[in-house]
């Protein structure tokens, strides 16, 4: 921090806001000493946004900000907020009402933010300023005038983009820190599932739906809705971390029994695409009863469709199932020719690692 090139002090600013947070106090002693004799603009700009990632707000640090979003482009502006957001609830949890000069500085970013919020300048950013303005405020003031605002404002971006990042920032926003469960935020988690193009963004929406309790969705929606709005995500998501999270949607409404019910049903269906759904879909929520263990097996053996069995197959490696009906049922087809048998015995080999592994650390233990 006292190198006398400029890059390198940024360098050492931004490197402190990576280490220190196993001991933020002395990383903030530093980057405060560091803030007080520095002189370049750019550095000190750095500087405060460590001391903000580490939950570090002072006068110093909010004037510095403030003074940006006044004069800066609005691709500063951007970045200043990005970096606000998230730590923005330490400002009031540190601070309140308690240390007057914190406060005031926290009053005049409370202005900026909220006349960058309402500002229509026609822009390209202006949907991007405006949401990044909006969250700030929603952690860093309790006006409820300007509370009512941001929650208009979030609502009609989440009504009205297209951009799916900003989207996914307004719905976070409303169910976590605005705790707004009503039934247009459910249904634009639900639309976020179903179409963001990015799998972390559909995880998010997933997240975010677990949140409602069920005495929440009897309010804005029927149990009935919700199981039929999500059923289908069970199977038809790429990525399986989305559809785990999914299954903890079922789980946290009480909905588990009757959708194990359901999938149970499926197994017997006429269709092969309704039985291979039904079988990524327990995969998904981690059945592992012993009824429909049995019926796994059985369509192992006998199914007539190969990609059903290739998905029963998946779905113990999935489970980690050790039972050894499975394994002897897997066995028998690593005896067969084609694919089929390559698979089962990947999957075999895998099974056996998994096992081990579980073995050495309740031997260890």
């Amino acid at each position: 921090m006292t190198s006398l090139r400029k890059d390198e002090r940024i360098y050492s600013a931004k490197s402190c806001a990576s280490i220190g947070r196993g001991s933020p106090e002395v990383a903030s002693h530093v980057l405060n000493r560091a803030l007080h004799r520095e002189v370049d603009d750019h550095v000190k700009y750095e500087i405060c946004k460590s001391l903000l990632s580490l939950g570090r707000w002072n006068c110093a640090t909010i004037d510095e900000f403030s003074q940006r979003l006044e004069e800066g482009s609005e691709l500063m502006r951007i970045d200043i907020m990005k970096s606000l957001a998230p730590s923005a609830t330490d400002a009031t949890n540190n601070y309140g009402d308690n240390d007057q000069h914190v406060y005031q500085s926290l009053q005049r970013l409370v202005q900026i933010l909220h006349t960058l919020m309402m500002e229509e300048t026609g822009s390209e950013n202006v949907e991007v300023i405006t949401c990044l303005s909006a969250i700030c405020l929603s952690q860093i003031t309790k006006d409820e005038v300007i509370t009512k605002l941001v929650i208009t404002k979030l609502l009609t971006i989440v009504k009205t983009t297209r951009d799916w990042t900003q989207h996914s920032l307004a719905v976070e926003c409303l169910v976590r820190k605005v705790r707004l469960m009503e039934r247009v935020v459910f249904r634009a988690c639900v639309r976020q599932l179903y179409h963001s193009i990015q799998w972390k963004h559909r995880l998010l929406a997933a997240q975010l739906l677990a949140m409602f309790n069920r005495k929440q969705i009897s309010l804005i929606s029927s149990v009935d809705e919700v199981f039929d709005s999500l059923f289908h995500k069970l199977w038809d998501e790429a990525k399986v971390e989305v559809r785990l999270a999914v299954a903890r949607i079922f789980t946290v409404m009480g909905l588990r029994p009757r959708l194990i019910t359901e999938l149970d049903k499926r197994l017997d269906a006429g269709s092969s695409e309704t039985r291979a759904h039904a079988v990524i879909s327990i995969a998904s929520v981690g059945i592992k009863n012993d009824k429909t263990l049995r019926t796994l097996i059985e369509m192992l053996g006998l199914d007539s469709s190969d990609y059903v069995r290739l998905q029963v197959m998946r779905t113990f490696h999935a489970l980690g199932v050790s039972d050894v009906r499975a394994v002897r049922a897997l066995r028998e087809r690593e005896k067969c020719d084609g694919n089929l048998s390559t698979e089962a015995a990947k999957i075999l080999t895998s099974l056996k690692q998994i096992n081990n592994r579980a073995s050495r650390c309740s031997s260890m233990s």
